[in-house]
């Protein structure tokens, strides 16, 4: 990346840490929703094989990123964009950078209060929807007040970690349920439901198709992408590659057993397509139909909430910023402009939030408003660069992948995008 600007410290991070951070910036209230998405794509073998393939888009297209930025030299998105297609194109990105913040926060929202009433039933579960909403957003404000980051330094750690634990949770509930038996509930899976969803061999690819945003959200690291990989000390080609990868191992190492349990935790007894149908048995919130009388449910409800309550601000502040710096050309201090910022940005999440469904409909939504930022723009900027080393008189073998590639994920990103924005009018 671009070398540190004028009287700041020199990046310092290690590959650990940069990690910490991506990942951080990933897990969220898009999780729950995977349970879904695997049921929806076929059953385990087809749910695994869509998630892994995004997750190596993701890991290509955030590389893509870093490379351009190491050869243009610029500092962030908007910049990099900017060196490859001109102002107005970085512009136009930078604001995508915005609206994919927004609409993740407007997930979060969604998480909190579908959470809320099942922490608390007797406290919230009488409140409409819409109250909550509001309550929620108003809640949330007073951090987003915060300066920048540098407070949150910890919260990175404590998110990836929450996140392995509600996974745990999830797999010891499905473990605690089979044990039982036939002396569990009535319609609860059984070692046999299990083993038969395991062994389908059903691909679904509508229910692919349609569950990619929520499946490319829980990637979604790329709108930070630039500024966490800034912060890294001796950022060589190795070392922004390392970073990415281990990022995108790390929250597929989540994902997947997550994904697995959830969904398997609704293999009831009978015909495994009763489980597969287009995901209908497996709800978008995976928290919201399962194990209410269970302590590893309600621990896990209690661990994803705090994890949303605690990173809504790592979306919320770099939004803030963005719009401050471009309002009065810079990052203002402690004042009333800043709770303006703040206020209005709260009153536009709570609106999203409160016309959207449900949860699944907001993680729709966020993945493919991201999907932009995630496949399209990195998609340009790799056929960009295949199509001037061929001008150039480059390997055109390479030269020709890139281009080939760049296509590839400009199409895939744009679908995305259709899939996940086209819930806003139907």
């Amino acid at each position: 990346m671009a070398s540190t600007a004028r009287g700041r410290p020199p990046p310092h991070a290690a590959i650990p840490a940069s990690v910490l951070n991506l990942s951080a910036c990933a897990f969220g209230a898009s999780i729950l929703s995977i349970p879904h998405a695997f049921a929806a794509a076929g059953g385990p073998a087809a749910g695994t094989t869509t998630l892994i393939a995004v997750a190596a888009a993701s890991a290509w297209s955030a590389g893509v990123v870093a490379d351009a930025g190491r050869a243009t030299g610029a500092p962030a998105l908007r910049s990099i964009v900017a060196a490859t297609f001109g102002v107005l194109a970085g512009a136009a990105t930078d604001m995508a950078v915005c609206g994919a913040l927004g609409v993740a926060a407007v997930s979060y929202v969604c998480g909190v209060v579908e959470l809320g009433p099942l922490l608390f039933p007797s406290l919230l579960g009488w409140i409409p929807r819409l109250w909550l909403v509001v309550g929620s957003v108003v809640a949330l404000a007073g951090p987003c007040l915060v300066g920048d980051l540098a407070v949150f330094g910890p919260t990175s750690a404590v998110a990836v970690g929450g996140c392995y634990v509600l996974a745990a949770a999830l797999v010891v509930q499905l473990a605690s349920v089979l044990a039982a038996g036939e002396g569990g509930a009535v319609g609860d899976p059984t070692v046999a439901s299990v083993a038969v969803a395991l062994v389908s061999p059903r691909f679904s690819p509508v229910g692919m198709v349609a569950t990619l945003p929520l499946v490319a959200f829980p990637y979604a690291f790329h709108y930070v992408l630039t500024d966490t990989l800034g912060e890294l000390s001796t950022p060589t080609h190795q070392r922004l590659h390392a970073v990415v990868n281990w990022s995108v191992v790390t929250l597929t190492a989540c994902y997947v057993p997550f994904g697995l349990a959830g969904m398997l935790l609704y293999a009831t007894p009978g015909p495994v397509g009763a489980l597969t149908a287009h995901g209908a048995g497996v709800p978008l919130n995976v928290l919201a139909g399962v194990g209410n009388d269970s302590a590893i449910v309600t621990i896990a409800r209690a661990v994803i909430a705090a994890l949303l309550v605690l990173t809504y601000p790592l979306l919320v502040i770099p939004l803030r910023r963005r719009i401050e710096a471009g309002v009065w050309g810079s990052v203002q201090s402690a004042g009333g402009r800043r709770v303006a910022v703040v206020a209005a940005l709260s009153v536009g999440v709570g609106a999203l939030s409160g016309g959207l469904r449900d949860l699944g409909a907001a993680n729709d939504v966020a993945g493919g408003a991201i999907a932009v930022i995630m496949f399209v723009v990195p998609g340009g900027l790799s056929a960009m660069r295949g199509w001037s080393d061929l001008r150039d008189g480059g390997g055109q073998a390479a030269a020709w992948t890139r281009m080939a590639a760049g296509g590839g994920a400009i199409l895939l990103g744009l679908v995305i995008a259709a899939v996940g924005l086209g819930g806003l009018f139907l």
